[in-house]
C-alpha cells in the first residue's frame, strides 16, 4: 500500500485559523518503507509532546484559578500527579518522548 503524505493536524483556539497542518512526508512511499515509518515516528512524537504540553498548561491554569487547593482537600491532587507521571512514563516507553524530554517534563510536574 502506498502513502503520499503524513501530516499532523493541530487545532488551536483561534477562530480565524483554528487548524494547522504540519507535514512530515510529502512524497509517495510504501507503508512498510523507511521514509513512511520515520515520518510516522516523528508525527507521533510531536503529537505526544503537544498533548503533554497542553495538559501541563491546563494543569497550570487550574492551579492559578485555585483549583489545586480544593483538589488537595479531596485527595485528588496526589492521584492526578501520579496519573500525569504515568502518562509521561507511557509516552517515554512508547518512544514518543526521549529520556531527556521525559526528565524535563517530570521535573516540571514535580515542581
Amino acid at each position: 500500500e502506498k502513502v503520499k503524505r503524513v501530516d499532523l493536524r493541530v487545532t488551536v483556539y483561534d477562530t480565524k485559523s483554528p487548524l494547522h497542518d504540519i507535514n512530515f512526508m510529502d512524497i509517495e512511499g510504501k507503508k512498510d518503507g523507511i521514509i513512511y515509518k520515520s515520518a510516522m515516528d516523528q508525527a507521533r512524537h510531536w503529537h505526544g509532546l503537544i498533548a503533554v504540553l497542553i495538559k501541563m498548561a491546563d494543569n497550570e491554569d487550574v492551579r492559578k484559578e485555585g483549583g489545586e487547593s480544593s483538589a488537595k482537600a479531596n485527595g485528588g491532587s496526589t492521584s492526578s500527579l501520579a496519573d500525569e507521571l504515568a502518562k509521561l512514563s507511557d509516552l517515554r516507553d512508547k518512544g514518543v518522548l526521549s529520556d531527556e524530554e521525559f526528565s524535563i517534563q517530570k521535573q516540571k510536574l514535580l515542581s
